[in-house]
């Protein structure tokens, strides 16, 4: 089993590939803003060409109320339309994982996220990740990639749900 697990976005989607019990490759992908939707479809085709992904994971979509990240919502819906498209395409299945879950279920936090700011629920799923030992690339002003953390988390949680192993680079 390859899995390709996403946390998509319109700018920057976070990456994981994991085969054969680990996870081989992470990133972030910037998304090329003329064409995010189809520069999104290409990134996605080639990393399922590339490392014979069977299984595509991917952050669902949480509606929130506040009005503010309504745009934020829309572009999502329609990096999700590429998802679903591309997976019917290739008929490699997508399961959605909703992002509380992920993030509750990775960080074991013992308090509610939604105390939480958004920042601090970013820098938590960070750190977890790199107790892991993954490194994390970072921006120009030097921020870790919460894209990739997030990406990880996701196909950690897929893979705890159906108890796949998995090692981590702490574990070598």
């Amino acid at each position: 089993m390859t899995v390709l697990a996403l946390d998509t976005a319109s700018r920057t989607t976070g990456y994981a590939i994991y085969k054969d019990g680990k996870i081989i490759a992470h990133g972030a992908w910037k998304i090329d803003q003329s064409k995010p939707f189809s520069d999104l479809a290409d990134k996605i085709i080639s990393a399922l060409t590339k490392y014979g992904v069977t299984q595509i994971v991917a952050e669902d979509i949480y509606k929130s109320q506040d009005k503010r990240l309504q745009s934020a919502f829309d572009k999502l819906s329609k990096c999700h339309g590429v998802l679903n498209l591309i997976s019917e395409r290739t008929a490699t299945p997508l399961t959605l994982i909703d992002p509380r879950r992920a993030k509750r279920e990775y960080t074991t936090a013992r308090h509610s996220h939604k105390t939480m700011s958004r920042a601090e629920q970013k820098a938590r799923m960070i750190r977890a990740v790199e107790r892991l030992g993954y490194i994390l690339s970072t921006d120009r002003n030097g921020n870790k990639s919460n894209d990739q953390a997030d990406a990880i988390g996701i196909v950690i949680t897929y893979l705890r749900a159906h108890k796949l192993p998995v090692m981590h680079p702490v574990d070598k």
